[in-house]
């Protein structure tokens, strides 16, 4: 797993398993890792419009934000729920709510669907 310096405690702590290079990595390498990869699962990051630059295939979770305005155009399968209060991330006057339902609503069965496309 990959992020920022922030996440290494929390991906320690929750995917003990999991090769964690959360703050130990920069964008380029991470860029590099992403090139070499079949799939990348992952919400709207700058590392997901990554994918888009290294032609690799993407899963992107979308929740507060808008796919039709941040997702990658080619090779991405988006999940995204819509809900009344959806999109509220940054937007100006809309308050960001405190619970994520757009994110919580999404299974791992969505997600593993979307996953199936790509290595089965």
């Amino acid at each position: 797993m990959t992020g920022g310096i922030e996440q290494f405690e929390l991906i320690h702590r929750d995917f003990p398993n999991v090769i964690n290079l959360a703050g130990k990595i920069n964008l380029r390498e991470s860029a590099e890792l992403i090139s070499q990869m079949d799939l990348q699962i992952c919400g709207c990051t700058a590392l997901l419009h990554v994918c888009s630059t290294t032609n690799t295939p993407s899963v992107a979770i979308y929740g507060p934000t808008l796919p039709e305005q941040w997702a990658p155009r080619k090779n991405c399968t988006v999940i995204t729920h819509r809900f009344a209060c959806s999109p509220c991330y940054n937007i100006p006057g809309k308050p960001l709510c405190q619970n994520n339902e757009c994110l919580q609503d999404i299974s791992v069965g969505e997600v593993w669907s979307a996953i199936e496309k790509y290595i089965l």
